[in-house]
């Protein structure tokens, strides 16, 4: 009986399945890794826009709260502030969609 060769560079690999198998198995792990970095890169750059305060253009960001009683605010809203008010609140709508139905595809491909 002869010892098992550890070293699977040295087997040919004659079966076109299992070919298929490894190609697919590096081909998700590359694809994984790839998504994982733009992932991070997209969270260093929102932390970046977060500490320039470049989300921070709310009609409702004014000293208002600083100066206490000494302050008012006027807040008027015109037509192209609600539509862009309508654009936020939708695209957060849809966004939140798309995570919901992400994490259900997820489940239901890891149960199988």
């Amino acid at each position: 009986m002869q010892p098992l060769n550890l070293n699977h560079q040295e087997q040919p690999v004659n079966d076109w399945y299992v070919r298929a198998t490894r190609l697919t198995s590096i081909f998700l792990w590359r694809l994984g890794k790839s998504i994982t970095t733009l992932s991070s890169i997209w969270i260093f750059i929102s932390c970046m826009f977060q500490l320039s305060n470049f989300h921070d253009r709310c009609y409702c960001n004014s000293n208002v709260f600083w100066l206490q009683g000494h302050a008012y605010n006027i807040i008027q809203l015109v037509v192209g502030d609600l539509a862009c008010m309508k654009g936020a609140w939708l695209g957060g709508v849809f966004l939140a969609a798309g995570v919901v139905l992400g994490s259900l595809n997820c489940s239901v491909v890891l149960r199988l």
